[in-house]
């Protein structure tokens, strides 16, 4: 698990690098905020990630998948 966010992490990275290039050099706004999306997204799934990997070590087999709900909802209203 540690290994794929390591590699989302450094993707992301990746995005906010050219997001960075794209402003410095005046790019086109709509693909500025376009770009700033999809690394708020990705974040957002990481995030995601690591707190229903905590529910799982932390929350009874019972009540899991209620958790990862409601982890799933909670990540969408950022």
């Amino acid at each position: 698990m540690a290994k794929e966010l390591h590699n989302r992490l450094m993707k992301i990275a990746g995005q906010v690098n050219a997001i960075d290039r794209m402003v410095a050099g005046g790019g086109n706004p709509v693909d500025i905020l376009t770009q700033i999306h999809a690394a708020k997204a990705a974040l957002t799934r990481v995030a995601e990630i690591i707190a229903v990997e905590a529910a799982a070590a932390n929350v009874p087999e019972k009540d899991r998948q209620m958790a990862e709900d409601v982890i799933k909802r909670l990540s969408g209203l950022s």
